[in-house]
């Protein structure tokens, strides 16, 4: 999940392309996931992270 993670930082991957890549396979769980360990969006980590 790491690596999803990073991607969402530093890719200008979709959530639903991250999901595939990494073997979550649905964004909803990688959106949840995400939203669980974080307290954010996927959508938002890039902003608040210092990505695109």
């Amino acid at each position: 999940m790491r690596e999803a993670l990073e991607l969402l930082e530093s890719s200008d991957d979709t959530v639903e392309r991250i999901a595939v890549r990494n073997g979550t396979g649905a964004s909803a769980a990688l959106r949840r996931h995400v939203a669980g360990v974080t307290g954010l969006p996927p959508e938002a980590r890039p902003r608040t992270f210092g990505g695109r």
